[in-house]
């Protein structure tokens, strides 16, 4: 064989590898599921508010067993409403788009993974009923950008599916006067192509 041919076939196996690691280290994952929300300021309580969570992300493992880190971006619909319970009606939609970066430690014998992380959501839309007076913004700006700080638990369903739950709240207020917060919980189903165990 001549130096070039066993350069070229070195080559080819190096590239084989390289694809089999990068394969092995990074799984896609797929996301779809509710959101309940609050804020905190606006004197409405519960997480009365449903909106929609989906999205894909990317997890990694660099060969790490009880460890990924996982990055998403995902539609995410955030607000507030009053309840049955109120004596007005009032209803704030936040619509987002979220990329949260999270760390995952994951139980071998279980499978269950305990999450913490960081997000930032960039404002898309915004809808404000106050007793049937309806605008596309609020009184006072809500802020571009929601930075959050996120926990979460993991439980398999399937090899290729778990269920997933997730408490998310602003490091930063939304908007400044009065001052809200972004605080709601999510429930997503997410979907593996390749087996995450």
């Amino acid at each position: 064989m001549t130096p070039v041919k066993k350069r070229l076939l070195l080559t080819l196996i190096f590239m084989c590898l390289c694809q089999e690691m990068i394969a092995q280290e990074f799984k896609p994952v797929i996301v779809i599921g509710i959101n309940g929300s609050q804020i905190d300021g606006d004197k409405i309580w519960g997480y009365d508010k449903g909106g929609m969570n989906a999205g894909a992300g990317v997890i990694y493992n660099a060969g790490k067993k009880n460890w990924e880190l996982e990055f998403d971006i995902s539609y995410s619909q955030k607000g507030a409403r009053s309840s049955r319970d109120d004596a007005f009606f009032m209803l704030y939609r936040l619509n987002y788009i979220a990329m949260p970066l999270v760390i995952s430690y994951v139980s071998q014998k279980s499978h269950v993974k305990a999450q913490a992380g960081i997000g930032t959501s960039i404002l898309v839309g915004q809808y404000f009923d106050d007793n049937g007076f309806v605008t596309r913004q609020f009184a006072s700006p809500v802020k571009p950008t929601d930075h959050t700080i996120i926990a979460g638990l993991e439980v398999p369903l399937t090899p290729r599916l778990g269920l997933n739950l997730r408490f998310n709240y602003s490091i930063i207020a939304v908007v400044e006067r009065p001052v809200f917060f972004n605080n709601y919980l999510s429930f997503c189903l997410r979907y593996y192509p390749s087996k995450s165990y």
